[in-house]
């Protein structure tokens, strides 16, 4: 086996340090390594494109916190927006059967959802009916 000395260690270790360095050179400068980044920039694109999936999300998601309260069946919450902002909220709610209309406060559920998109409270109509719908727990 051919024995290395100090001269030629460094004399590898030199061209290997170039080579990387170069290579590292070539591809910070290529646009087909990172993209084009002005889309990621353009923060109105973005959330064009993400504001509708915002809206359903918070809808699913304050829908599945009202119904966990035993006294509603059933939960519907329709959010309506144009150009990145709320015009308004439908919730319609359905009573379990055994519960009582005076026993669901409008008031509270209307400052839930305002608190929850940071909107006022007059955007907000909800609807409480009282429904044949069992509850299953």
């Amino acid at each position: 086996m051919m024995k290395l000395n100090n001269k030629k260690l460094f004399l590898i270790l030199g061209v290997c340090v170039i080579l990387f360095g170069i290579t590292g050179l070539a591809i910070a400068r290529s646009d087909k390594f990172f993209g084009d980044r002005t889309g990621a920039e353009d923060s109105s694109l973005l959330n064009d494109n993400l504001f509708p999936s915002y809206c359903d999300y918070a809808a699913d998601v304050m829908t599945y916190v009202l119904e966990e309260d035993d006294k509603i069946a059933n939960c519907e919450i329709d959010i309506s927006y144009s150009n990145e902002e709320i015009l308004s909220v439908t919730a319609e709610i359905i009573l379990a059967a055994q519960s009582m209309e005076n026993e669901i406060q409008p008031d509270k559920i209307a400052n839930y959802i305002s608190q929850s998109l940071d909107i006022p409270t007059e955007k907000i109509a909800i609807s409480i009916n009282q429904g044949k719908i069992p509850v299953e727990r």
